[in-house]
């Protein structure tokens, strides 16, 4: 589902649970800033260092016209995404009980992919696991783990 608009690499393995646990308790305030900069730009739907998506299914890079903030703001993204470490950009869901999620890590094949990252959600999402480190969450196509309050750590095979 998500995997496919992740800018994927190619790295080993994605980072693990306690590493991405410990990365959300000091950035933190980030991913709130960047969740309320997606909020305040309502016409996009996805945003990368190279394009964004807009709420209405066009896709701009970034050097073309039309995009739908200025350079300074994309500035301001791309700046954050490097401090959080975040590969794949951020995204805004439509539908399901998580509305932004952030992507960590992505590696591997239009066919067959692994993107993980921290999500948040207005609902509890479900499956919800007590270790997305374990095998068995493979198994499944987005499987989440609850971290504070809204916030949720989410690991996605494709």
């Amino acid at each position: 589902m998500f995997a496919l608009s992740v800018g994927l690499t190619a790295c080993s393995s994605p980072p693990s649970d306690r590493r991405m646990q410990e990365a959300f308790q000091q950035d933190r305030q980030s991913l709130d800033e960047l969740r309320a900069m997606l909020h305040e730009d309502s016409a996009i739907r996805a945003i990368r260092n190279d394009w964004l998506g807009t709420m209405n299914g066009v896709t701009v890079q970034a050097d073309e016209q039309g995009a739908t903030i200025d350079s300074q703001r994309w500035n301001e993204y791309r700046a954050k995404f490097r401090r959080l470490g975040l590969q794949g950009g951020i995204t805004r869901a439509t539908q399901g009980p998580c509305e932004f999620y952030a992507f960590r890590y992505g590696s591997g094949f239009v066919f067959s992919s692994v993107t993980k990252g921290y999500a948040f959600c207005t609902s509890v999402p479900s499956p919800l696991v007590e270790d997305l480190d374990r095998d068995d969450v493979r198994a499944k196509t987005m499987t989440f783990r609850a971290l504070r309050e809204s916030w949720y750590l989410f690991y996605e095979f494709d």
